[in-house]
């Protein structure tokens, strides 16, 4: 059967070529087959050939009507002259390699563009569903927390988020300071509370861009679908390579033909005639691989935007709701390994020398915490200046007011006039924690472990009297505190402590209270 066709595609390497007929067939062909002797094959030639039971046999030259341009050599050609405002394109001199360049490129991307077109089915298949995607993430979120169940038991919690940035500032500059302050143990904390601080980042990333999450841990498990992601990204480079390309042969071709309407050698007119219909022939090529490569970048995107419209809706409700259970589990072991470092450091900072030099060296008296420390930094700054970051220190310190307050502690021979004493101070546990002991050892051991602002301290105690109770206070902790004292001593200051306020030790619980209060709150 005789068939008329184009040659879309043609290897001078191996002799192998594809002719493509008006009906859009694809034919493949080599050499062999190629009876004209006169004109080989070449990217855009017309061509006729019999084609029966898949096999080519015959293929010629399309013969076409001669082209009209002959110039006879008795015809005087005079110059054309060059008009000032001549018709508006770029000027372009093209080269013979130029033209061979071009001729390669569309060729090696019309090899590319044969396995492309081939008819797909429409639907992507599903390599893992929603449910297995899931697991896959959960289930490492699920093992990290599994991991730190201990803790759970940690005593006390203090908000990673909101102390994060001070924290580690915090950790950083008393480590500058002593080197030392940074045990085995409190480094294993830091460098665990970092791995998670991370994953905790990623996860709220994953719940604040649902987009984001769905492509990267359900999109991203789905194999057809990542390959034809891949494939329409290469497509659209194709694409854009060939848009520019087309640029480019336009230009060249507008450049040949105002070379030819200026040349008057009939010898270079045939060169640049056979050059023109090569360059014209790759021009309709170009724009064809444009077509059938936008018509199937288009069909693959459709097909990529139906997979992720099936599933995104279903994929989001189902990570929203197990999302939030594990938000909870990792913000808890955040805060818990927050409490234990933040407690861990300054236990440290407050045997380490460097460190009590430096604090000591301070125009203030600073208490060996974070409230204490945050507190000195927050009045260094100027309020006139404050910003978000400011903002959010001070919503730091009233965090650490709520989890850290300060104590007051009556220590007293008596345990009924602690009780009573206690009672009577019951209205300032609004701020203040209130604690009473009636074994002085005790209350060291404790005091060392918190912070005291005030002590109400009897003259007599159980073991011991006041003023050395004091010089005991003030060699195991380092810290300040206010001092009421019941009895009727005037000689117990120290160089180490003094005494705010002296009031008999048979003084009515009330008039405690009073005294309290106005040494708390004075200005």
């Amino acid at each position: 059967m005789m068939q008329e066709g184009k040659i879309l595609f043609y290897n001078e390497q191996n002799g192998t070529g594809i002719i493509i007929t008006p009906d859009k067939q694809k034919i493949d062909f080599d050499i062999n087959s190629w009876e004209d002797f006169e004109n080989m094959p070449s990217l855009g030639l017309d061509v006729t050939l019999h084609y029966k039971n898949n096999q080519v046999s015959e293929i010629h030259t399309k013969k076409k009507e001669p082209e009209v341009f002959e110039i006879s050599k008795e015809i005087q050609l005079t110059p054309i002259k060059e008009e000032k405002k001549q018709q508006e394109y770029k000027t372009f001199r093209y080269k013979d390699q130029e033209l061979h360049n071009t001729d390669n490129e569309v060729a090696s991307l019309l090899s590319d563009a044969n396995e492309s077109l081939k008819t797909v089915h429409e639907n992507i298949s599903l390599t893992s569903n929603i449910s297995n995607t899931m697991q896959k993430y959960f289930g490492n979120i699920y093992n990290q927390i599994k991991k730190r169940e201990g803790y759970k038991k940690v005593d006390g919690r203090l908000d990673y988020i909101l102390a994060k940035r001070f924290l580690w500032t915090t950790f950083n500059n008393l480590q500058d300071i002593d080197q030392n302050v940074i045990t085995l143990r409190i480094q294993a904390i830091a460098n665990d509370l970092l791995f998670m601080s991370t994953l905790e980042d990623d996860f709220q990333r994953k719940i604040r861009y649902p987009s984001l999450t769905f492509e990267e841990i359900f999109l991203s498990s789905q194999t057809e679908y990542k390959n034809i992601k891949l494939f329409t990204t290469k497509t659209a480079q194709k694409l854009a390579f060939l848009r520019e390309k087309e640029k480019t042969i336009s230009a060249q071709k507008k450049a040949m033909k105002k070379e030819i309407m200026q040349t008057q050698d009939l010898d270079k007119l045939k060169e640049l005639q056979r050059k023109e219909k090569v360059l014209n022939g790759t021009y309709v090529d170009t724009v064809h691989i444009m077509a059938s490569l936008q018509e199937e970048h288009m069909f693959n995107a459709k097909r990529l935007k139906k997979f992720e419209e099936q599933y995104k809706e279903d994929f989001n409700k189902e990570f929203k709701a197990k999302a939030k259970k594990y938000e909870n589990f990792i913000i808890d072991i955040l805060n818990a390994q927050a409490f234990l470092l933040d407690s861990l450091l300054w236990k440290e900072a407050k045997v380490s020398k460097p460190i009590q030099t430096h604090l000591k060296g301070l125009s203030v008296d600073i208490e060996f915490n974070t409230k204490e420390y945050l507190k000195y930094f927050l009045n260094t700054l100027d309020a006139t200046k404050s910003g978000e970051s400011t903002k959010e220190l001070f919503k730091l310190y009233e965090h650490l007011k709520e989890i850290q307050k300060d104590y007051i502690i009556i220590v007293s021979a008596s345990a009924q006039d602690a009780i009573e004493y206690q009672l009577a101070l019951k209205e300032f546990e609004k701020e203040f924690k209130i604690k009473s002991f009636t074994d002085e050892l005790s209350a060291l051991r404790w005091a060392i472990k918190n912070n005291v602002k005030l002590i109400i301290l009897e003259e007599n105690l159980t073991l011991t009297n006041a003023k050395k109770f004091l010089e005991a206070y003030h060699n195991s902790i380092l810290s300040k505190p206010r001092i009421i004292l019941l009895g009727n001593q005037t000689n117990i200051h120290s160089n180490n402590f003094s005494i705010d306020k002296i009031l008999s030790s048979t003084i009515a619980p009330q008039t405690l209270y009073k005294a309290t209060k106005d040494l708390l709150y004075d200005t």
